[in-house]
């Protein structure tokens, strides 16, 4: 995984380090609504058209899709954070 974070960014550090971790419990882990729970907030905006906008709808779409299927699993190529602004690419597999 490639990171672009200043080293002397502590909030980006420790950002990108709870999206590194959201994505593998979510994702890989299949703990989808329970890593939603942890890392998201209620009123969270989800952009993508096809979930709906609250942190638990991203949950409960990921808790299905895993469900679906069994051998998914995202890997995180690029990150960019600045502050509070985590940006990244990933593969789904």
């Amino acid at each position: 995984m490639i990171l672009n974070i200043a080293p002397h960014d502590t909030q980006a550090n420790r950002n990108v380090e709870a999206v590194v971790v959201f994505y593998d419990e979510m994702i890989n882990k299949k703990h989808a609504i329970q890593a939603t729970e942890k890392y998201l907030v209620p009123d969270y905006i989800q952009h993508n058209p096809i979930i709906p906008i609250t942190a638990k709808a991203l949950g409960e779409f990921f808790n299905s899709v895993a469900g679906a299927r069994k051998n998914l699993r995202v890997v995180l190529h690029h990150v960019i954070a600045s502050g509070d602004c985590v940006w990244g690419t990933c593969k789904f597999f």
